[in-house]
């Protein structure tokens, strides 16, 4: 599928791909895994986002070797303030999340 430069970007090393980032209209195939999440786990999403059509707008998606993973970072807040979904293709996945607290002083 081509994708202009705007709503996709990719970040390679070697010659394999490891992330592409999708914004707007998304892939075919992203959008019937959200249909069919939508359909199936219903309980997953609160109402006002499990009415949205498409129920995501963007993407990430990340290909890591055995024993890699993701740094630990803080997502800009406005951007994902309605949730974030994790589906993780061919192996177990274990993510730990935490409430960054800002303190005043």
């Amino acid at each position: 599928m081509q994708r202009t430069l705007s709503t996709q970007a990719r970040r390679k090393t070697s010659d394999a791909v490891l992330q592409v980032m999708a914004m707007g209209k998304l892939p075919d195939w992203a959008e019937d895994l959200s249909r069919v999440m939508q359909a199936r786990l219903p309980e997953m999403f609160p109402a006002s986002i499990a009415s949205r059509s498409p129920l995501f707008n963007q993407m990430i998606v990340n290909r890591y070797a055995v024993g890699q993973g993701i740094k630990a970072h803080v997502d800009i807040k406005h951007r994902f303030e309605d949730g974030i979904v994790v589906l993780s293709l061919g192996s177990t996945c274990v993510m730990e999340f935490r409430c960054v607290c800002v303190c005043g002083g």
